[in-house]
């Protein structure tokens, strides 16, 4: 069962979040110290995301990765991919973060903890479903045998 458990998407991607979102919340701690904390947040989150796109290309998804070495322009277009897929949480991140904390009334720690869990949704939908999409098999078309003549009319 925990063989089950350690090769599941989900839970390789949980493990992973968790993980990112522990470092996330180091950075901003960190940089919450010099800079406002919508600044801290961002810095953070554009700094984990890096380190995120790795754990996730070589262990959450691994199992989507096509077989054999990768080509640079393969990497380059996941890497452009988990970018653009990171933006998009990231704009989830912020909208959440930014209520958590000036509307809601959250404190700083407990509004990024909130954010990230919100953002990791959405990630967890876009990375499955574009990013690391499982690769689509090449379809196999018999290719047909020219038909038999037709039998001559002539004598």
């Amino acid at each position: 069962m925990l063989r089950q458990l350690y090769r599941s998407a989900v839970v390789r991607f949980a493990v992973v979040g968790a993980a990112m979102t522990g470092l996330h919340l180091l950075v901003f701690t960190a940089l919450s110290r010099w800079v406002l904390a919508e600044v801290a947040n961002v810095g953070a989150f554009v700094l984990v995301t890096q380190a995120n796109f790795v754990v996730s290309r070589y262990w959450t998804w691994a199992d989507r990765r096509p077989s054999g070495p990768s080509s640079w322009r393969a990497l380059l277009r996941a890497v452009v991919l988990f970018n653009g897929s990171a933006v998009l949480a990231f704009g989830v991140n912020a909208v959440s973060f930014s209520v958590a904390l000036r509307v809601v009334g959250l404190g700083p720690t407990v509004s990024v903890l909130l954010a990230s869990l919100v953002a990791a949704g959405s990630s967890f939908v876009v990375s499955s479903r574009v990013v690391f999409r499982r690769p689509v098999p090449a379809l196999s078309v018999p290719v047909a045998s020219p038909a038999p003549a037709a039998p001559s009319l002539q004598r």
